[in-house]
């Protein structure tokens, strides 16, 4: 019955396990998201070209289908990019921390995760899909990731007036 919808099924242990796991593996995507949002808000502010932050971690290890995604937003704003919304990874990192909790984890990193996506919230964008969570973190710096920078001005120089 799972293989009419289900395209890979990985036996993972008793009841429960497979819940669990999918927590973690939530837990993942949802960090490397925020970490992904809060590196191109540098970038953005440190004058580094989003596109070309996005050409050398598309050239090395770090390269994936989720950065891809994420970057579908980020760079060429498509809208449908990896649609999930922000509230859904709110409740989902919630969800984790509940786990981790009930098993006496220290969870630093997932705690850090969870107000990224708290702050997305706060600033009324629960509704927005998870690769623009990268606006609400720029936008919380000041800063907007779809400003394209602009060329300056060659200033003219004036003649002198003839007296």
């Amino acid at each position: 019955m799972l293989e009419t919808w289900a395209e890979n099924i990985i036996h993972v242990g008793p009841l429960g396990a497979g819940h669990k796991i999918k927590l973690i593996n939530n837990f993942i995507s949802l960090s490397y998201a925020a970490t992904f949002a809060e590196a191109f808000t540098a970038a953005a502010k440190t004058g580094v070209p989003l596109e070309k932050l996005h050409e050398v971690v598309s050239a090395g290890g770090m390269n994936s289908i989720f950065f891809q995604n994420m970057c579908k937003w980020i760079i060429g704003r498509d809208p449908k990019a990896h649609e999930f919304t922000l509230a859904n990874c709110r409740k989902d990192i919630g969800y984790f921390n509940q786990m981790a909790d009930a098993a006496q984890l220290t969870t630093v990193l997932s705690s850090a995760v969870q107000q990224s996506y708290t702050m997305a919230l706060a600033m009324g964008r629960g509704d927005k899909h998870m690769p623009m969570l990268a606006d609400a973190v720029a936008n919380f710096n000041g800063i907007d990731l779809d400003k394209k920078p602009k060329k300056a001005k060659a200033k003219a120089r004036k003649k002198p007036k003839k007296k």
